[in-house]
């Protein structure tokens, strides 16, 4: 069962103080945006088509990843705390350009080592991110 799937995810029609709506408020339109824990990726294409932004997913779930394929202009299946993923991310920033946003919600209580990933984190983010 797929437990992070909304395909008609609107946050505008969330209460004010829901945390979904409050972080998606927070990212500027035309961002550039890597979302970590992106699960179906339904979050991803709202930022997509609302807010014209461009998505790259990280899932830690294969199957929620496979369906984020759908919703966002790139996905990794994989935890960000594992160092192949963190390289295949260092070569992406190196070709092609630094996160504006990167939008990580309900994730880090996952990751083993969350201050190692924290600081690898600063890496794939622009300087005025």
């Amino acid at each position: 069962m797929i437990k992070y799937d909304n395909n008609n995810f609107n946050p505008e029609l969330l209460d004010d103080n829901n945390i979904d709506k409050i972080q998606i408020k927070m990212i500027p339109d035309n961002s550039i945006v890597l979302e970590i824990g992106c699960a179906t990726g339904f979050m991803s294409k709202y930022l997509k088509e609302k807010k014209n932004c461009f998505v790259y997913g990280i899932e830690y779930n294969d199957a929620q990843a496979q369906l984020a394929k759908e919703k966002c202009d790139e996905v990794l299946s994989g935890g960000i705390d594992d160092v192949i993923l963190q390289n295949t991310l260092d070569e992406y920033v190196q070709i092609n350009q630094k996160f504006d946003v990167i939008f990580m919600s309900q994730v880090i209580e996952h990751i083993g080592y969350p201050s190692e990933v924290l600081n690898k984190l600063k890496d794939w983010l622009s300087d005025d991110g």
